[in-house]
């Protein structure tokens, strides 16, 4: 399953693109900013889940939510939110699947992407 990464901190994106490659039948990509996550999408159609930093240059998590749940085909994609910012009504109200407030348990991502793989088979 492809695992779209839209992280802006390099040192981040490193550490989340190890966690997915970890998870069997799982392959990252990566995205610097929501600019470019959206071109990928665009591009790439078997992207399943997006794991999504909330504090972005140009285009914030939340509002890059908000834009992929209102467009066809993207509006059904596992969405889970990175964030230092514990905004989780808010998060949940753009229609994140989860969110994971930093520092979080990486098993706790892993058994998500574990669970989200299970869904698509």
């Amino acid at each position: 399953m492809k695992i779209l990464i839209i992280e802006d901190n390099a040192s981040q994106a490193k550490l989340l693109k190890k966690i997915v490659n970890k998870v069997k039948y799982t392959e990252p990509i990566l995205a610097k900013d929501a600019l470019d996550g959206y071109a990928m999408l665009r591009t790439i159609p078997e992207i399943k889940l997006i794991i999504l930093d909330n504090q972005m240059p140009y285009i914030n998590g939340i509002e890059f939510l908000s834009k992929i749940r209102s467009t066809p085909p993207f509006e059904n994609l596992t969405v889970v939110i990175s964030s230092a910012e514990d905004l989780f009504d808010d998060y949940m109200q753009a229609g994140a699947d989860k969110v994971m407030i930093k520092p979080y348990n990486l098993t706790e991502l892993c058994e998500f992407i574990k669970a989200t793989i299970d869904q698509h088979k």
